[in-house]
Protein backbone atom coordinates (compact mmCIF):
# COMPACT_ATOMS: atom_id res chain seq x y z
CA UNK A 1 0.00 0.00 0.00
CA UNK A 2 1.29 3.60 -0.92
CA UNK A 3 1.34 6.39 1.29
CA UNK A 4 -0.73 9.35 -0.20
CA UNK A 5 0.41 12.88 0.08
CA UNK A 6 -2.55 16.01 -0.97
CA UNK A 7 -0.64 18.20 -3.55
CA UNK A 8 -2.63 21.46 -4.22
CA UNK A 9 -6.01 19.50 -3.24
CA UNK A 10 -5.82 16.27 -5.40
CA UNK A 11 -4.03 13.22 -3.76
CA UNK A 12 -1.20 11.98 -5.69
CA UNK A 13 0.55 8.97 -4.27
CA UNK A 14 4.12 8.76 -2.78
CA UNK A 15 7.17 7.98 -4.19
CA UNK A 16 8.83 4.72 -2.69
CA UNK A 17 11.75 7.25 -1.51
CA UNK A 18 9.39 9.88 0.30
CA UNK A 19 8.16 6.41 2.20
CA UNK A 20 11.44 5.12 3.21
CA UNK A 21 12.33 8.43 4.47
CA UNK A 22 9.42 8.80 6.49
CA UNK A 23 10.57 4.90 7.84
CA UNK A 24 13.70 6.31 8.30
CA UNK A 25 13.03 9.20 10.78
CA UNK A 26 10.09 7.38 12.39
CA UNK A 27 13.02 4.74 13.28
CA UNK A 28 15.75 6.98 14.13
CA UNK A 29 13.22 9.05 16.31
CA UNK A 30 11.65 5.82 17.90
CA UNK A 31 15.67 4.62 18.49
CA UNK A 32 16.14 8.43 19.97
CA UNK A 33 13.25 8.34 22.53
CA UNK A 34 14.10 5.00 24.01
CA UNK A 35 17.88 5.23 23.96
CA UNK A 36 16.81 8.49 26.05
CA UNK A 37 14.84 6.81 27.96
CA UNK A 38 17.49 4.36 29.32
CA UNK A 39 20.18 6.43 29.71
CA UNK A 40 17.81 8.71 32.31
CA UNK A 41 18.34 4.73 34.37
CA UNK A 42 21.24 3.80 32.83
CA UNK A 43 24.73 5.17 33.25
CA UNK A 44 26.12 3.95 29.94
CA UNK A 45 30.12 3.18 30.08
CA UNK A 46 32.04 4.82 26.86
CA UNK A 47 30.87 2.50 24.22
CA UNK A 48 34.16 4.45 21.71
CA UNK A 49 37.10 1.96 22.61
CA UNK A 50 40.01 4.43 21.48
CA UNK A 51 38.36 6.74 24.12
CA UNK A 52 38.45 3.94 26.47
CA UNK A 53 41.86 3.18 25.93
CA UNK A 54 43.49 6.64 25.04
CA UNK A 55 41.02 9.08 26.17
CA UNK A 56 41.37 10.81 22.82
CA UNK A 57 37.85 11.19 21.04
CA UNK A 58 37.33 9.79 17.70
CA UNK A 59 35.03 11.68 15.35
CA UNK A 60 32.35 9.52 16.39
CA UNK A 61 32.11 10.30 20.27
CA UNK A 62 29.63 11.71 21.29
CA UNK A 63 26.44 9.96 19.20
CA UNK A 64 24.83 8.25 21.92
CA UNK A 65 24.83 11.31 24.32
CA UNK A 66 23.68 13.24 20.88
CA UNK A 67 21.44 10.48 19.97
CA UNK A 68 19.61 10.50 23.67
CA UNK A 69 19.49 14.36 24.09
CA UNK A 70 17.90 14.32 20.98
CA UNK A 71 15.29 11.59 22.12
CA UNK A 72 15.02 13.54 25.18
CA UNK A 73 13.81 17.19 23.30
CA UNK A 74 17.42 18.88 23.49
CA UNK A 75 18.24 19.46 19.93
CA UNK A 76 21.24 22.26 20.89
CA UNK A 77 22.49 19.36 23.45
CA UNK A 78 22.41 16.74 20.41
CA UNK A 79 24.53 19.23 17.96
CA UNK A 80 27.01 20.24 20.99
CA UNK A 81 27.57 16.19 21.58
CA UNK A 82 28.21 15.28 18.34
CA UNK A 83 27.42 17.50 15.43
CA UNK A 84 28.58 14.55 13.08
CA UNK A 85 26.00 12.01 14.17
CA UNK A 86 23.00 14.55 14.19
CA UNK A 87 24.07 15.73 10.65
CA UNK A 88 25.19 11.62 9.57
CA UNK A 89 21.18 10.94 11.13
CA UNK A 90 19.49 13.82 9.15
CA UNK A 91 21.40 12.46 5.93
CA UNK A 92 21.05 9.16 6.40
CA UNK A 93 17.16 10.13 6.91
CA UNK A 94 17.12 11.82 3.75
CA UNK A 95 19.44 9.61 1.53
CA UNK A 96 16.32 8.09 -0.65
CA UNK A 97 15.54 11.54 -1.59
CA UNK A 98 18.84 13.22 -1.18
CA UNK A 99 20.91 10.40 -3.07
CA UNK A 100 18.86 11.13 -6.48
CA UNK A 101 20.99 14.17 -7.13
CA UNK A 102 23.92 13.37 -9.06
CA UNK A 103 25.79 16.25 -7.66
CA UNK A 104 25.13 15.33 -3.99
CA UNK A 105 26.40 11.58 -4.93
CA UNK A 106 29.90 12.93 -6.49
CA UNK A 107 30.20 14.87 -3.41
CA UNK A 108 29.44 13.02 -0.39
CA UNK A 109 31.17 9.82 -2.76
CA UNK A 110 34.29 11.78 -2.67
CA UNK A 111 37.18 10.69 -0.80
CA UNK A 112 38.08 14.51 -0.07
CA UNK A 113 34.61 15.35 1.23
CA UNK A 114 34.88 11.88 3.69
CA UNK A 115 38.31 13.42 5.10
CA UNK A 116 36.91 16.65 5.45
CA UNK A 117 34.17 15.66 7.27
CA UNK A 118 36.02 13.42 9.58
CA UNK A 119 38.50 15.57 9.97
CA UNK A 120 36.36 18.39 11.17
CA UNK A 121 34.50 16.14 13.26
CA UNK A 122 37.41 15.14 15.22
CA UNK A 123 38.56 19.14 15.52
CA UNK A 124 35.31 19.34 17.10
CA UNK A 125 35.63 16.50 19.31
CA UNK A 126 39.32 17.26 20.44
CA UNK A 127 38.50 20.79 21.35
CA UNK A 128 35.06 19.46 23.40
CA UNK A 129 36.74 17.48 25.15
CA UNK A 130 39.75 19.72 26.03
CA UNK A 131 37.09 22.99 27.01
Amino acid sequence: MRARVRRLGHPVAAGPALTAVAGRVTGLAVAAVVLAVVVQHVRLPPLCLLRAATDVPCPFCGGTTAAAALGAGRPVDALAASPLAVLGGVTWAAWPVLGRSVPVRRVTGSLTFLVAVLGASEAWQVVRALG
